[in-house]
Formats: C-alpha cells, sequence, structure tokens
C-alpha cells in the first residue's frame, strides 16, 4: 500500500559559494582550495536507510521542496521521497528514489515545467554532491521482452467501473485503471503503485490517489457503492513480481484526461529503478 506522509516542512533555498576567487590574491593556498570542495563520495554496504532518507529529504528541503511522502521500496536498500512545490508558475511534482548504500539518487519522475523547475535534476544534483552523495540520474530505461516486465494499462468504461463499485466514480472524481503486469525475464522486481502514473496530454505526470484519499472522495459523493474493504481487495498493492508471475489489479487517480502511462518498477537484486518503454493507455 501507498505510506503517505504529511507534510514535514518547507525550506528556502539557500546558495553556496562554491569557491574562493584567489586570481589576483597572492600566497592562496592549495589547503584552502581543498576546504571548499565537497566531501568525496564512497559507497558505504553498511550504510543506514534512515541516514541515507533523512539527508535526501534534507537536500530537498534546502532547495525548497515539500516532502509529501517517503517509504522503503526494497527494506535496507532503496527508500523513496515524493516532493512538491508551489509557484507562481503552478505546481511541481517530482519523486526520487534513493539508494541506501552508495547514496544515489534517482530522479523517477517529475513534472515539466517553466524554469526553475526545469532545472530541477541540475541543482539536486549540485546539492547532493555538496553533501558527499553519489551519481544523481534517471532511470535506466530498457525495452523489449524478456529484458523487461510486459504490461497493459486499461480505463474502466462507466459500465465496468460501476459493475466494481456500485457506483459513478467519475462523479466522486475518480479515474479507474486495470493494470496488468507480467515479467518473462530471469529478475525479480519490486512493483510501487507510487511509481505507476499517467500522463496528461500536457506531459504532467499524475501519481496514483493513496486508498485513503480515494475512500474520502467516494464518502462524500452522496452514492452508494459496495462495501469499501470489497472495494480495497480490488486494488494493486506494492509487490515483489518473481520471474514468471503475473499481475493485476485497479488502480485509482484523479479525474483527468490521460495519454499514456510512466511505469517505473525497480530491479530488486540491484536495487536500481528502471522506466518501461512509454506505453500508450488502451482504451
Amino acid at each position: 500500500m501507498i505510506h503517505a506522509a504529511p507534510v514535514r516542512g518547507r525550506a528556502v533555498w539557500i546558495g553556496c559559494v562554491m569557491g574562493v576567487v584567489c586570481g589576483v590574491v597572492s600566497g592562496c593556498s592549495a589547503r584552502r582550495h581543498a576546504r571548499s570542495a565537497p566531501p568525496a563520495h564512497k559507497a558505504n554496504p553498511e550504510a543506514s536507510c534512515d541516514d541515507a532518507r533523512a539527508n535526501a529529504i534534507e537536500t530537498l528541503r534546502t532547495l525548497g521542496y515539500a516532502i509529501v511522502a517517503s517509504y522503503d521500496a526494497i527494506p535496507r536498500r532503496m527508500t523513496i521521497v515524493a516532493v512538491e512545490k508551489q509557484s507562481t508558475r503552478g505546481r511541481f511534482q517530482a519523486t526520487v528514489a534513493v539508494r541506501c548504500d552508495d547514496r544515489d539518487l534517482e530522479v523517477i519522475g517529475g513534472r515539466s515545467a517553466p524554469p526553475p523547475h526545469d532545472q530541477f535534476e541540475e541543482h539536486l544534483r549540485a546539492a547532493w554532491r555538496a553533501r558527499g552523495g553519489g551519481r544523481v540520474g534517471p532511470p535506466v530505461t530498457r525495452g523489449g521482452t524478456p529484458t523487461a516486465p510486459v504490461a497493459r494499462v486499461d480505463l474502466l468504461s462507466a459500465a465496468e467501473a460501476r459493475e466494481r463499485f456500485g457506483g459513478d466514480i467519475a462523479a466522486a472524481g475518480l479515474v479507474a485503471a486495470h493494470l496488468a503486469l507480467a515479467n518473462p525475464t530471469a529478475r525479480s522486481y519490486v512493483v510501487s503503485v507510487p511509481l505507476i502514473g499517467l500522463l496528461r496530454p500536457t506531459g504532467d505526470v499524475v501519481r496514483p490517489l493513496p486508498w485513503t484519499g480515494a475512500r474520502a472522495r467516494l464518502a462524500v459523493s452522496g452514492q452508494s457503492w459496495k462495501p469499501y474493504d470489497e472495494i480495497e481487495r480490488e486494488l494493486v498493492t506494492d509487490r515483489v513480481l518473481r520471474p514468471g508471475e503475473r499481475s493485476s489489479g485497479i488502480i485509482l487517480y484523479p479525474a483527468g484526461t490521460y495519454a499514456e502511462v510512466d511505469l517505473v518498477v525497480i530491479d530488486e537484486e540491484e536495487a536500481r529503478s528502471e522506466r518501461l518503454p512509454p506505453l500508450p493507455i488502451a482504451r
């Protein structure tokens, strides 16, 4: 399930002086230059995921982003942090995966937006390096069976949704998608629901609603629904998809128009996120 956390705080970007100008000042020592450099990055297999998460959260807060969720995708190996920032240009949202041992950051998804949001990865890379962190970059992209899991996403019609839920989910501000996922590879993959996004025609990534949020929309809609525990059992939950296994279920999103699926899975053995090739939504 999705473990959403309340927003823990907001911070303002604090600029860092990255060097010392010595061109016109004689006697500028190598020692002074050495002190201004960021700490060297070293992988630490015994590193704590709590420490990795705390460092990532503090770095993102320093850049002015509010933390909206954090959870372990692979216990003691990889943690996920979701952030957002509101500005006059709109709301920017991004998701970052933190490898606990080598402090690599993988920018899983972010909303395309005008500056300064289009420099999110660049700013994060500089701030993370200053803390002695590892690589910052996008997930690996692999395509073609059997090197990656295979997925299909269908949006439920009004009739299909009414049969499953007992009411008009569009009137409740929801869209229901059916996910079918197969793993024809020889590797195990972690499927994490918050990493199954839908893309609007504008390119914005919309993440699934947690069940608590979706249930609240159903509750205030004024309609009669099937028992909530029955609906919840239909939903996709976080799981490990082992070689040869299949999985399917329903995912709930805010109402809207969607064009493609942005699906990221995590290689369990390597603790690396992988983005599947662009996936059109079947209708």
